[in-house]
């Protein structure tokens, strides 16, 4: 099971792994001039603003918290959170096309989703062969069951059989009835 500073570190890493390039000369708020031999066009290179950095560390806190919901075999719910995230990835993702260093961003996040799913395929089979194993291990156990069921069958009738002997004698050494309650 992962711990909260393992999480902690997950996000840290992929931060640092998405860092190098938001601050990239490519994503300085500079002008670049591209010339073609058709024509002269200015193409804008902005950096991405701090809406962004947050948008990408909310995708990944959202991505591990669906890591997490897969690891507690969750799957229903993380598939909610992860599907809903990858839409909204490919939103963000389209909307800021237009900025170099985007497809190495896309790269990291789709190695990331590609995790989870292989993360859910792995916990969902291992939970089919947990599943198989204790269906196999409740039939082994089904004889041991019924004896176990039949000895407390056959204690209860002795108990019974006790309690009629001795209704005869209860009052005399209680000085009350003996009450039967089956």
């Amino acid at each position: 099971m992962q711990g909260p500073s393992q999480s902690a570190a997950r996000v840290a890493s992929a931060c640092l792994l998405l860092l190098p390039l938001l601050a990239e000369p490519a994503f300085g708020a500079t002008r670049a001039r591209a010339s073609t031999a058709a024509n002269d066009t200015a193409v804008i290179a902005s950096a991405p603003g701090a809406t962004s950095r947050d948008a990408l560390n909310a995708f990944l806190r959202q991505l591990d918290r669906a890591e997490e919901l897969y690891r507690a075999l969750m799957f229903e719910e993380a598939d909610r959170i992860s599907e809903l995230t990858v839409m909204r990835i490919n939103a963000f993702l389209e909307s800021h096309r237009h900025l170099s260093g985007v497809d190495e961003v896309e790269a990291v996040l789709q190695a990331r989703t590609a995790q989870l799913r292989e993360l859910r395929s792995l916990l969902e089979h291992d939970r089919a062969l947990e599943e198989q194993r204790s269906a196999e291990r409740y039939d082994r156990l089904k004889a041991e069951r019924e004896r176990r069921r039949q000895a407390y069958q056959l204690a209860l009738e002795q108990r019974r059989a006790a309690e009629a002997r001795a209704a005869r004698w209860w009052p005399i050494w209680f000085g009350r009835p003996l009450i039967l309650r089956y």
